[in-house]
C-alpha cells in the first residue's frame, strides 16, 4: 500500500464551476437577446418611432454579436474594434434615454419609472462587462492556442 497520508488532494471542482459559469452566461445570452428582441418589436409599433430607434437597434445587432462573442469563445473581428465599440454602444445607452421620443415610462408613476430603469440597468450591467472583457487583448477568447502557435 503506496498512500501518502501527506499528499495533497486531487479535486475537479475548477471544471464543474467552469461548465456552471459557461451554462449562466449562455442562459443569459438567450434571456437577454429575447428581452432585446420583445422591447424592439414593442418600439417599432410606437407611434414615436424614428431615427433615434433606428440608431438603437443598429447598435444593438454589433452587441449582440459580441456578446455572442464573449459567451461562446468565438473570434468575431478584434480587441480594438469590440474596445472602441463598447464606449460607442455605452455612450449611446446612457444617451438614448435623454434623447428618445418615446415616452419611457408608459404612464408608471415616477418612482415606479425609475424602479424600472434601475432594474433594466442592472440586468444589462452582465452584457456590458462581457463587452469590455470582449475588446481586452488579455481575454481568453484571444489567446492563441498551442495549435495556433505551432502554425
Amino acid at each position: 500500500m503506496d498512500i501518502d497520508p501527506y499528499q495533497v488532494p486531487a479535486s475537479n471542482l475548477g471544471k464543474q464551476t467552469t461548465l456552471k459559469y459557461s451554462l449562466m452566461w449562455k442562459m443569459y445570452f438567450f434571456f437577454i437577446t429575447f428581452l432585446s428582441i420583445i422591447a424592439f418589436i414593442s418600439l417599432y409599433y410606437d407611434k414615436n418611432f424614428g431615427t433615434v430607434e433606428v440608431i438603437s437597434i443598429v447598435l444593438s445587432l454589433p452587441a449582440t454579436i459580441g456578446l455572442f462573442g464573449y459567451i461562446f469563445r468565438k473570434k468575431i473581428l478584434t480587441p480594438n474594434i469590440w474596445n472602441i465599440f463598447f464606449f460607442i454602444y455605452l455612450f449611446w445607452s446612457i444617451l438614448y434615454d435623454f434623447i428618445s421620443e418615446i415616452d419611457q415610462s408608459a404612464g408608471m408613476s415616477n418612482n415606479v419609472y425609475i424602479i424600472s430603469m434601475t432594474i433594466g440597468w442592472l440586468i444589462s450591467i452582465p452584457a456590458f462587462l462581457a463587452l469590455f472583457y470582449y475588446g481586452r487583448e488579455s481575454c481568453s477568447v484571444w489567446q492563441k492556442t498551442s495549435s495556433e502557435n505551432s502554425r
